[in-house]
Parts: C-alpha cells; structure tokens; sequence
C-alpha cells in the first residue's frame, strides 16, 4: 500500500500509521525508520521531526524518548526559534524517566531561549512545577524563585506559596505579577480564589470590579460579582441589579449587552 500511494499527504500519514504498529510490536528500530521517513529527516517541521519521541513518551518509553528529543536537539542547534519547546518536552521526559536534576537543567535552558514575551515561559513553569511537586522540593522553588524579577516567575512563586497555603506569601507575589501586568487575568483570578477562601469580602469586590475593567468582553466577570453582591446583601448595587437580569439566560448574554445594562442602571 505504501509504494502505491502517490499523493505526500495520504503518504506521511500511512508512514506515521506504520511506525505507530512498529512501535506497538516493540520493533523500535523499525518505527524509527518509519518516523524518520515520514519527517523527511532534518527537511521535515520541528513538529514532525519530533513525532516519533511523543509517539515513545506515549507508551511510556521515556528513556528512549530522551534520546530521540536530545537527537533531534543536536540538529537543530543554532536555531533557537525553535529549541526552547523541545526543551520543554525533552524535560517531560526527563521527568517521567525518573531523571529531575536534567529535566531541571532541560527547562533552565529553555528559559534562557525563550523570549521573555513567549509564551511558551509559562508551559516551561508549568512543567517546572510538577517537577519539584514529584520530588516535594516546591518549598525549594519557591525559595529559587524568589530573588526573579521576571513576571512568569513571580506569578509562579505565587502559585506555589498558594498551593503551600502560605496566603500571604502568595497574595504578594500575585500582586507583584498584576503590577508587571495589571491585565493577567488568570493571576487576578487566582487572588480572587485565595480571597475568597480567607473570607475577604471586601478585597474579593474590590477585584472583581477590576477584573471587570479588565475584561470588558467577559460578562461572567459581572454575573459573578453581581452574584456575589446579591449574596452578601449589597443588592442596590448596580451590578447586582445586572445579574438579575441575565440571571438564568444561556451565556448570560452578550458582552455588549451586559455593558449596555449597565449603563443604563448606572
């Protein structure tokens, strides 16, 4: 079937197809042969070149899918567009193979690559995380963590002291990521959440209607606070008023039309 297939696409993907059975068969050097066909070798896309490692990690061979990750690395050298998620992955495998100081090692050198606007940075922290979770060392990141300017790495510090329950701990570094970046609104949502568990009614409304300033295309923002206000008696307020209105309808409207009410009710 396969030397009958003309069309590339249908092509690739019956290689793809071949490897995957070669790997089921545990005939490693065959599936190899097969991914590295369907890449097109050093020609192929980063994401095609990196197929067969995945498709390892994907059955649990993650010693192998070190190697082939750190294969592939060695091709791409210089070319550091692209090295900082496969660093990324080549640290999950490190992981998952029982190997935390190189996974480390692995995600440090992806942060030096990535730039610091990437967004790859907070998949590289996430992974990091789960790292020192698997070891109980997060005390020990938060700590290494704590002399970082950047703002993923403070937010990071903040997700950790919260998952530790050192409230304030986090609630600073949370506030000290909003001032690098007042519209990170996973972070305010994140001191919303830890608010809300210490029974600051208060400080929650305060940054719920910030957060509403923030995300003026999210009308959930203003039901929930406005459900909120409703819960703790505050129900001539304006928002609360709003969320009577949209109170039970399918998304609870549009973002144009929670504005506009409360426009009106202002």
């Amino acid at each position: 079937a396969l030397e009958r297939t003309r069309d590339d696409t249908e092509r690739r993907e019956l290689l793809r197809d071949l490897g995957g059975l070669a790997l089921g068969a545990s005939d490693f050097d065959g599936a190899a042969a097969y991914y590295q066909r369907y890449s097109g070798g050093s020609a192929g896309s980063i994401y095609m070149m990196t197929e067969y490692a995945r498709a390892l990690s994907a059955v649990d061979q993650h010693a192998r899918a070190v190697v082939e990750y750190e294969s592939v690395l060695g091709r791409l050298r210089g070319d550091n567009r692209v090295l900082a998620p496969v660093l990324k992955e080549l640290a999950v495998a490190q992981m998952e193979s029982g190997d935390s100081a190189a996974a480390v090692e692995s995600l440090q050198r992806a942060l030096r690559l990535a730039g610091r606007g990437a967004g790859i940075r907070r998949e590289i922290y996430d992974v990091m995380v789960e790292v020192y979770r698997r070891s109980d060392r997060l005390p020990e990141l938060a700590e290494l963590l704590s002399g970082e300017r950047d703002p993923g790495a403070i937010e990071l510090r903040g997700r950790i002291h919260d998952e530790l329950g050192n409230e304030e701990e986090a609630l600073e570094a949370y506030r000290a990521a909003l001032r690098a970046n007042r519209r990170d609104i996973d972070t305010r949502v994140r001191v919303i959440q830890l608010l809300s568990r210490s029974g600051r009614i208060d400080d929650v409304i305060a940054e719920y209607r910030t957060l509403v300033a923030a995300s003026p295309r999210e009308p959930r923002f203003v039901v929930e606070l406005a459900t909120l206000l409703m819960q703790v008696g505050r129900r001539g307020s304006v928002e609360s008023r709003c969320a009577s209105k949209y109170a039970g309808q399918p998304g609870h409207g549009s973002a144009s039309g929670v504005g506009g009410t409360l426009h009106t009710l202002g």
